[in-house]
């Protein structure tokens, strides 16, 4: 069975001022998700 990685952000500590997650935040989960 395969799992994928599910990121929340309760706390608001992955977006930014502009309310986008950045592109560095999305590729380190993406990372975490593929390790």
């Amino acid at each position: 069975m395969k799992y994928q990685l599910l990121a929340i952000d309760i706390d608001g500590t992955l977006i930014g001022p502009d309310q986008q997650v950045p592109q560095d935040v999305r590729e380190a989960i993406s990372a975490a998700g593929q390790a």
